[in-house]
């Protein structure tokens, strides 16, 4: 995913779990559009990141990635500036979608 948004244009910050993540949100915030989260990351749940991003930043893009089915469902975060994108996917999907995020 990182050479594919790279590629596209976009600047891409990587992290390996959430933490590390949300603390480099919360000294960078406002300069953050998007963030592409997995549900599954190695410290905490990828929909745990994602509300604890939108609560510090309300207007901020998220979209989720999973492997697993029914990724958009109960307990997760919703909202016009959150998407679900199942796994596998071409990278096309994850552009047209992140292209939508933005406009939003």
């Amino acid at each position: 995913m990182e050479s594919c948004l790279t590629r596209a244009g976009y600047q891409v910050r990587r992290f390996l779990a959430g933490q590390p993540a949300l603390g480099e949100f919360s000294q960078s915030q406002g300069m953050w559009t998007v963030a592409v989260l997995d549900m599954n990351l190695p410290d905490m749940a990828g929909q745990t990141l994602a509300q604890q991003i939108l609560d510090k930043d309300p207007d901020i893009k998220i979209l989720m990635v999973s492997g697993l089915p029914a990724a958009g469902g109960r307990g997760n975060p919703s909202g016009a500036r959150v998407r679900y994108l199942q796994k596998p996917f071409r990278p096309a999907s994850m552009l047209e979608i992140l292209e939508e995020l933005l406009q939003v």
